[in-house]
């Protein structure tokens, strides 16, 4: 019984064992794009091209609403108000869609 309490506990939080899970990998892709983005910035964003600029942050806004899309489903399918506070954050600041000039 108390295994099965962790179990559900570690399931609700996200921390399941799956490291290829599709939300495992999306907040690895995201965190991947966020180092890569702060590399270029401290060393020089000028070198970087607006295509190739444009391209990580078209990347980032897909995998932002990813993650908001699946924690809505999470907070509202699955009953799991303790993630409503998350949920909200992640789907507030998703990335306005702006057109590549």
């Amino acid at each position: 019984e108390h295994e099965k309490l962790l179990q559900e506990i570690c399931n609700q939080s996200l921390l399941t064992n799956e490291r290829r899970s599709p939300l495992n990998m999306i907040l690895g892709r995201i965190f991947e794009l966020m180092m890569k983005l702060g590399d270029v910035w401290r060393r020089d964003v000028g070198s970087l091209s607006s295509a190739t600029l444009c391209g990580l942050e078209e990347e980032y806004s897909v995998c932002h609403g990813f993650l908001a899309n699946f924690l809505i489903t999470l907070t509202k399918t699955h009953h799991i108000p303790h993630m409503a506070g998350l949920t909200h954050a992640i789907v507030s600041s998703t990335p306005v869609k702006v057109n590549n000039f």
